[in-house]
């Protein structure tokens, strides 16, 4: 209410409930679904081709640029089915906007959609429809021969081979008009604004320059078509292979989509008119219906298992690049005998002869924090020769200086410290690096810096 700048609270929107939170969610990530969408189609089309599938359906379809029979129906087909899915969206955007943002309608906000928001989903609407019905009443499709399970000569050359680009017309540039469309109305061209926020040039004068951010859009966009691919080689290889065999037509007869996938018709339970509604029809047909149910399904989520994969194998790779490997390794032990452990030589030459004061001070800080018992805090201390007070002397016992085994000590302590001996390692690697370059370039050898 107080950024629209009304003398009353009150509500601005609508909060979705039920079935309206189903809409609400399939509208917020329609993006990312018809992105995933599309790598399925594009998998299902080098499917076809493939010879992972039955003679009939992945055999003799012609090459990638140069399609027939299955390939040729299924560039058009889906085309009409991507408009009709666009149509259904659009359509349904517009309406749940309208109705979740009716208490804001006629208030300037941020976030309200206005005018230009509202003819860009129109214009969306209305293209697809427009094409969707262009491709559909151009629709060339044609039922692929038995015989040309086994062979793409003599009769088994697809006719409209002869005559592919006014066949495929429509539909490419249906397809054309679709990508563009897509990516401009999904590009994020500005940042989003909110009153109070510097102006434009504030921003884009205290921002990267246009080199960075393209080399930063470049790496990323890299990335997600490397990762979008790899779910394509994953579909094609493994999920739709899955199926191979298995739909209405070649396994129960029903030739109800024969015409537009293109396949002939076969014998099967539901061939006969009086077997359509017998429960062995019934039962092939929800067999095979959820079958492909279950791909569709593992080819939207795919790219979740891609993305963590890739996200691990390049986390790894920069975290041994910037020496992070057993950054919070708690099972190393920690020797701070002076002048002999191996920690206590690198605290030495960070933090010179002091070191044991510094050591000190973070283990009363730990303490302090209820990280460890005062108990702990004593074997801490004790373990660099030193006592927890400044003038209290050692004993003999206490002077027996052990490694510390940090597994013994509660999880959030032992992490800092294992964190903190773990980076000594990295600025003694550092400074070693340092002073063997200023040496080089002074002339003589290089030289240990050793911390004051």
């Amino acid at each position: 209410s107080g950024i629209q700048c009304r003398e009353r609270v009150a509500k601005t929107y609508k909060e979705p409930a039920s079935i309206m939170v189903l809409v609400d969610f399939a509208l917020c990530y329609r993006v990312p679904f018809m992105l995933k969408m599309y790598c399925l189609c594009l998998a299902g089309y080098i499917y076809l081709g493939s010879h992972m599938g039955d003679d009939l359906t992945t055999f003799h379809n012609g090459s990638l640029w140069e399609p027939q029979w299955l390939r040729v129906n299924y560039v058009q087909y889906t085309a009409v089915l991507d408009a009709m899915i666009w149509v259904l969206l659009e359509a349904l955007l517009i309406v749940y906007v309208t109705w979740q943002r009716w208490p804001s309608l006629g208030h300037r906000s941020p976030g309200i959609p206005g005018a230009k928001w509202l003819i860009e989903h129109l214009f969306n609407l209305c293209a697809s429809a427009l094409g969707g019905l262009v491709v559909f009443s151009r629709r060339e499709l044609a039922r692929k021969p038995w015989a040309c399970a086994q062979s793409e000569v003599g009769e088994c050359v697809d006719p409209r081979t002869a005559v592919l680009f006014p066949v495929l017309q429509w539909a490419a540039a249906y397809w054309a008009c679709r990508m563009i469309i897509f990516v401009c109305m999904n590009v994020k061209q500005v940042p989003i604004f909110i009153y109070g926020t510097p102006e434009r040039k504030v921003r884009s004068d205290t921002g990267r320059g246009w080199m960075d951010n393209f080399a930063l859009d470049f790496r990323v966009s890299s990335a997600w078509f490397l990762m979008l691919g790899t779910c394509i080689t994953v579909e094609v290889c493994l999920l739709l292979p899955a199926m191979k065999g298995l739909d209405w037509t070649t396994t129960c007869g029903m030739d109800l989509l024969g015409d537009v996938f293109g396949l002939p018709q076969q014998q099967g339970v539901c061939s006969m008119h009086d077997q359509e509604g017998s429960f062995k029809c019934v039962t092939c047909l929800a067999s095979v219906t959820v079958g492909w149910t279950l791909v569709f399904l593992g080819s939207m989520v795919d790219i979740y298992f891609i993305f963590y994969l890739a996200a691990a194998l390049v986390g790894s790779t920069m975290g041994h690049r910037r020496d992070l490997n057993d950054l919070k390794n708690t099972s190393l032990p920690i020797d701070l005998r002076q002048h002999h452990g191996r920690e206590a030589v690198l605290f030495e030459r960070t933090f010179g002869p002091g070191w044991p004061q510094i050591w000190r001070t973070m283990v009363k800080g730990l303490l302090q924090e209820s990280l460890i018992s005062p108990k702990q805090a004593t074997g801490l201390v004790q373990a660099a020769g030193i006592s927890m007070n400044d003038d209290a002397p050692l004993t003999q016992r206490e002077r027996a200086q052990k490694p510390i085994h940090l597994t013994r000590f509660p999880a959030l302590a032992a992490e800092r410290l294992a964190f903190f001996f773990q980076s000594l390692k990295w600025v003694d690697r550092q400074a070693a690096a340092t002073a063997a370059a200023s040496g080089t370039k002074s002339g003589g050898g290089p030289q240990r810096a050793v911390g004051t």
